[in-house]
């Protein structure tokens, strides 16, 4: 499924998720994009009774953080929903080189590239 998305340009940039979890590697794909970050918690699709913050610092064995433009994500959504796998919109990309984690309407910046970066591999500097 995942080379069918990427050869048909319904995601363009995908990252297993490591041990970093869900925001640290969603972190760590934006970085080597020279990019920022905007994670709608509430949307997390997660099992029933785990609290969001133990989910949050969970390796899961299958899991994956995937770009897609706005115009395919109901299609790539029902791609996974099609197969019984939880897939959803969590939140956009954006050109401000920021992290920023939100739920209800509060938000809150964890890390700017621009500042310091994460792994080093795409300084921002490069791109400036």
């Amino acid at each position: 499924m995942l080379p069918e998305l990427a050869e048909t340009n319904l995601a363009v940039a995908a990252k297993d998720i490591s041990q970093g979890g869900l925001v640290g590697t969603t972190m760590m794909l934006a970085e080597c994009s020279r990019v920022g970050v905007r994670i709608d918690l509430g949307r997390l699709p997660r099992p029933d009774g785990v609290a969001l913050e133990r989910w949050l610092l969970k390796f899961p064995s299958y899991g994956f953080v995937l770009a897609v433009r706005p115009e395919n994500v109901a299609r790539v959504v029902a791609t996974f929903g099609d197969r019984s796998i939880a897939a959803a919109d969590i939140g956009e990309f954006t050109t401000d080189h920021r992290v920023v984690i939100g739920d209800d309407g509060s938000a809150h910046t964890i890390w700017d590239f621009a500042r310091e970066p994460l792994m080093g591999y795409a300084p921002i500097e490069a791109v400036a």
